[in-house]
């Protein structure tokens, strides 16, 4: 019996975050991770459902910057919070 605990299969690899303010992007697809629109109408609610979309622009009119933030996260405190909304990214039901 080994002192080890049992492997899960994922990697161990340590990655660090960006300082400031950051895109979260699909390696594949290149889109970006962005709150699904009819949830902003209340920021104050929980559960806002993340969508990929294509990255905003920071030019003004279609792709100003509130709509951009929504597409924007930072860290804080060890969790990944929504620039927009100052909610966290998390899964429902606490697995994936």
């Amino acid at each position: 019996m080994s002192g080890s605990p049992p492997s899960s299969g994922r990697s161990s690899r340590v990655l660090s975050f960006p300082t400031g303010t950051f895109y979260i992007r699909s390696g594949i697809a290149g889109l970006v991770l962005d709150i699904e629109s009819g949830f902003l109408k209340d920021p104050t609610k929980a559960g806002a459902r993340v969508q990929l979309a294509h990255r905003k622009s920071s030019k003004t009119g279609t792709d100003s910057f509130p709509q951009r933030e929504q597409q924007l996260w930072r860290t804080e405190e060890g969790y990944i919070v929504n620039v927009r909304t100052g909610h966290v990214l998390d899964i429902q039901g606490g697995k994936f």
